[in-house]
């Protein structure tokens, strides 16, 4: 398979990715996503973010994507969407991006526990070019909420699994044919 169609399948099937949805009697919690990326030289540029039952990256019993963009701006605000309350939430922000010859992701996992009735901000930021990237909770009042990370972030970069907050690059052969 050519290196254009894996390409397009990859984009193809993470378009595929169940919803992330709670029962309607669950207690919920919303959370909305405020993501920028520092990047320059992009062809393109999205954002996914998964969720997971916990720290093991088992993909959530309640669906797998909780939103994403693509393409998007250096900016985009995502949600707000309902989780489930009561419970920790694991998610993965994936940040991925495409240069010429070259595709760049960079990705955070985190789990933190929502409470029911909040509203919760969720900033990802990704600096030094998609190199590295971080994220910061707060409630509703602005104040941080503690979370855990786990070493390596659940969610597959281009590149394979990743350190938390670090990246993958796909550095693509180009042949010209005459």
């Amino acid at each position: 398979m050519n290196k254009f169609a894996a390409l397009t399948a990859l984009i193809f099937l993470s378009g595929c990715a169940s919803s992330y949805k709670i029962p309607n009697d669950h207690p919920s919690a919303s959370v909305s996503f405020d993501l920028t990326s520092d990047s320059t030289n992009t062809t393109s540029k999205g954002f996914n973010v998964f969720a997971y039952d916990d720290l093991n990256c088992i993909p959530s019993k309640h669906g797998s994507r909780i939103d994403w963009k693509w393409p998007a701006n250096d900016r985009e605000i995502l949600g707000p969407a309902s989780v489930a309350a009561g419970v920790s939430l694991t998610f993965a922000v994936l940040y991925g991006e495409s240069r010429i010859a070259q595709n760049r992701n960079c990705s955070f996992t985190a789990s933190f526990n929502p409470l029911a009735g909040q509203t919760y901000l969720i900033r990802f930021v990704v600096t030094n070019q998609s190199l590295a990237c971080g994220i910061q909770i707060t409630d509703s009042s602005g104040t941080q909420v503690a979370y855990q990370a786990p070493e390596n972030s659940c969610a597959e970069t281009f590149a394979g699994k990743v350190k938390n907050g670090g990246a993958g690059i796909l550095d693509w052969k180009v042949r010209v044919v005459r």
